[in-house]
């Protein structure tokens, strides 16, 4: 379902709820006003099978493993299932000749210490998630998959994918923050979100905010491209050396993140070549007719009891640089312009939604906030086909903005 910029919808209990423009002021404050009461449906909305549902994201190879520990935030100590098999096998040969004589005590000690490791089955991993995992951790050792790295510069070829949390007994939960991004790049590439304005042209990474200290994730561009032709003639005359200043910086990150290990699947320009575009594009002047969409990865979810589910939640701590993005979309939208919070839950044992106000309540309050001024709220879906070593998407949940909510 596509809706005019000055209508997007507000997804709320699986129903689009068209939200007034800036210029219907009464309307928005009457909106505002009932926002706390929109009806909240309790049944699970039913989701794409999982066989049916398009590909978003395919890994090349994905090895398995336990997570054993996670540790100065970006690392994490696995039990890869090859190298344990590997591991008893070495620590069963014996010693090779002159290798206790091969150096001193230190050498010594640094060869007792690879030898407990490898006979642990022990590898150090990246982890390539910012927050705490809440709701995760809490019983490893835990079934983990892992893409690996061909780059030799990485010193930790292994990045922590997916986790089985409660032991094993859980769904598979994706960890890897950054690839929420890759995900929505493809369905808006795809046209497959819902309750979006029509667009042409996405582009990533775009500065914007009050001070233009900010970048939204995407920016969706009207099908017309005559101002952004503009833009970009304008951005050549400023500097024909940026343009390849800005690429050359857009593959090194893209190196050092590793995004070898896992490629999103194109349908037409989702490829290096659209990323490398998008590096080089200059943001839209005045920002007229284009939609700013956000997009969070949401891993937190609890059950709700009573045979309503498990929900997920978002964030899982306190969040002031998400409240800074949110604040900044509302203000948008509440200036008559087209904003979008695309929420990808990476998990598939959940039946609904919902700002998560016992982690932020501050949080919480902005997500209400931005919804009364138009900001489109879309929960999707994107789950893990573990036998196609790929993530497909789902569909939308459900959004419950009372659930937990304390008016204050």
């Amino acid at each position: 379902m596509r809706l005019a910029p000055t209508q997007l919808a507000l997804r709320v209990a699986g129903r689009p709820t068209a939200m007034p423009s800036a210029s219907q002021g009464g309307a928005r404050r009457r909106v505002a006003a009932a926002a706390a009461t929109l009806p909240i449906e309790k049944q699970q909305q039913p989701l794409a099978a999982a066989a049916d549902a398009p590909v978003v994201l395919q890994y090349t190879s994905l090895v398995r493993g336990q997570l054993v520990r996670r540790y100065k935030r970006f690392l994490g100590d696995v039990r890869l299932e090859a190298a344990a098999t590997a591991a008893e096998a070495a620590a069963a040969a014996p010693p090779a000749a002159g290798t206790a004589a091969a150096g001193g005590a230190g050498s010594c000690d640094e060869a007792r210490g690879e030898v407990a490791a490898a006979q642990a089955g022990i590898t150090t991993v990246h982890v390539p998630n910012t927050g705490p995992m809440t709701g995760l951790l809490g019983a490893l050792p835990a079934p983990a998959l892992l893409s690996v790295s061909a780059d030799p510069k990485r010193k930790y070829p292994h990045t922590l994918e997916w986790l089985r949390p409660d032991g094993g007994q859980g769904s598979w939960v994706g960890t890897h923050s950054a690839k929420a991004n890759a995900m929505v790049r493809h369905l808006l590439e795809a046209r497959l979100l819902p309750g979006l304005p029509p667009y042409g042209r996405v582009q990533a990474e775009v500065k914007y905010g009050a001070d233009g200290k900010s970048r939204v994730d995407f920016v969706l561009h009207p099908s017309s491209e005559a101002s952004s032709s503009s833009d970009r003639d304008a951005a050549d005359a400023a500097g024909s050396g940026a343009p390849a200043k800005r690429r050359r910086s857009a593959r090194s990150a893209r190196a050092a993140a590793g995004t070898e290990e896992a490629a999103a699947v194109t349908a037409g320009p989702a490829s290096d070549a659209a990323a490398d575009q998008a590096a080089t594009d200059p943001p839209p002047a005045g920002q007229r007719g284009a939609c700013f969409v956000e997009v969070k990865s949401v891993t937190l979810a609890e059950d709700r009891g009573q045979g309503g589910g498990h929900i997920a939640l978002f964030p899982d701590t306190v969040s002031e640089r998400a409240q800074r993005h949110l604040r900044e979309l509302t203000a948008l939208a509440a200036g008559g312009g087209s904003a979008a919070l695309v929420f990808v839950v990476q998990r598939d044992d959940c039946a609904a939604f919902a700002p998560c106000h016992e982690k932020d309540p501050e949080y919480g309050r902005l997500v209400r906030e931005a919804a009364a001024a138009g900001v489109a709220l879309l929960p999707v879906v994107c789950s893990l086909d573990e036998a196609a070593g790929a993530v497909r998407y789902r569909g939308t949940l459900p959004l419950d903005l009372d659930y937990k909510w304390k008016a204050r």
